[in-house]
């Protein structure tokens, strides 16, 4: 159920994430604690959206799937908000299995983006967000 190769996209587009500062008035301590709540939730986003899916919970699987979906957009995690699409439209249909099926690679775009979000997160506590890299 692969909707995108792996090389053909950044797992987390930096630009978005630098517009999202910018929406946020440059708020640091907002913009990073929107990113940490994203990471810290990832498990229990998936444990749930998975659970409502088993008991063909289709209104709490759509709002998983859109909180998911937006919140993967603001961080410019592309590829997680394309599998989101693909599920969300199958929750639409009412079709749980289809939905079911893209589970594993939604977790495993997830979990790849959260990785990422974590290091940008850290290399940025050495530097300001937005500001170009100074080299000696």
């Amino acid at each position: 159920m692969t909707a995108r190769g792996p090389e053909t996209v950044d797992v987390v587009d930096r630009r978005v994430l630098e517009e999202l500062l910018e929406d946020l008035l440059g708020n640091v301590q907002t913009f990073e604690r929107f990113v940490a709540d994203y990471v810290a939730l990832w498990s229990g986003r998936m444990t749930t959206l998975d659970a409502a899916l088993a008991r063909t919970d289709l209104a709490a699987a759509d709002t998983g799937v859109l909180s998911i979906r937006s919140s993967s957009i603001m961080l410019g995690c592309a590829y997680v908000a394309t599998i989101s699409d693909s599920m969300l439209a199958a929750v639409r249909r009412a079709d749980c299995l289809s939905a079911q099926a893209w589970l594993p690679e939604l977790d495993a775009a997830g979990t790849e983006a959260c990785h990422e979000l974590s290091l940008l997160l850290v290399e940025e506590t050495h530097r300001s967000w937005g500001e170009p890299e100074q080299h000696p």
